[in-house]
Parts: C-alpha cells; structure tokens; sequence
C-alpha cells in the first residue's frame, strides 16, 4: 500500500486531486451542518409562532372588497344634485374614491 501511495503523490496531478478531494469533503461536512441548523432554526420559529398571543387583527370597518358602491346624493361643484344612478345612466365609466378626512398616513 505504500508503494501505491508513493507512487501517487510523486505526481503534480495526483497533488491536485487530492487537495480537491479534501475540499470536497470539507464543503460536504460544513453543508451538513449548516442544514442540520437551519433546521434546529425553523423547529424553534415553529415552536415560537405556536406559543405567540398576539391576537389577529379585524378586518378594517367599511364595505367588503368588490361589492357594489351605496347609493348617494351629493351636491357637485356647481350645487347641481348628482346621485350615483344618474352617473352611471350616461353610459360612461364610473370610478369612485371615498376617502376619510380623519385617516391617518400608513408609515
């Protein structure tokens, strides 16, 4: 065996092969550790998020997304009376925007 062995180091080539096979060994080790502790790491997130109280929010109070706007009657820039049936009747699209004066920004 330790002629083969010898025999094998003697060259550039089988240096070189050997250094890559070391390596590649070492990547395989450290890979497995790393795996090994990302999953001790989503175990504890789990076990975290299980054990957490934080209560879910309600929905924000208003109408539910897609249904149909409510009817109204508002006054337009001119104090004309303009109603929702009467806009949509023209024939054209319609985009309402409601809003709340006492919203406050999202951060």
């Amino acid at each position: 065996m330790a002629d083969v062995w010898a025999g094998l180091t003697g060259t550039p080539t089988a240096g070189l092969a050997i250094g890559i096979a070391v390596l590649a060994a070492f990547q395989g080790w450290a890979l497995m550790h790393m795996l090994r502790q990302n999953g001790r790491l989503l175990l504890r997130i789990e076990a975290l998020e299980n054990r957490s109280t934080v209560p879910v929010e309600a929905p924000p109070p208003g109408l539910p997304m897609d249904s149909k706007a409510p009817g109204f009657s508002l006054k337009d820039l001119a104090g004309k009376i303009v109603t929702l049936d009467a806009l949509c009747q023209e024939g054209k699209p319609v985009l309402l925007l409601f809003s709340e004066p006492g919203l406050r920004r999202l951060r």
